[in-house]
């Protein structure tokens, strides 16, 4: 299993929160590793925004309610066809 713990309990928080809406059920061989999705989107906008500014709170809502409801949206990035670069940097009208 995918060791994802960064060891900063506000990091780590966000990522269980991505894990637990990427979850899919059920999991199928063709989806990547939900676990390290959640992950790399977490280190991903830490990367771009800064891990403790406001932007990458605002980007974790509207990435996290996004792929809650928009279940196109989940499938394109467990499928692999959506990358997570392109992900955290559309806008909440392309989510």
């Amino acid at each position: 299993e995918y060791d994802w713990e960064t060891g900063d309990n506000r990091r780590d928080k966000m990522i269980t929160k991505f894990i637990s809406v990427l979850q899919p059920k059920p999991d199928k061989k063709e989806f990547i590793d939900y676990r390290r999705c959640a992950a790399d989107i977490e280190q991903s906008l830490g990367e771009k925004y800064g891990s403790n500014s406001q932007d990458y709170v605002q980007k974790y809502r509207d990435l996290h309610f996004n792929l809650k409801k928009n279940p196109e949206l989940k499938l394109e990035v467990l499928g692999g066809h959506l990358s997570i670069d392109k992900l955290i940097t559309m806008s909440p009208e392309q989510l």
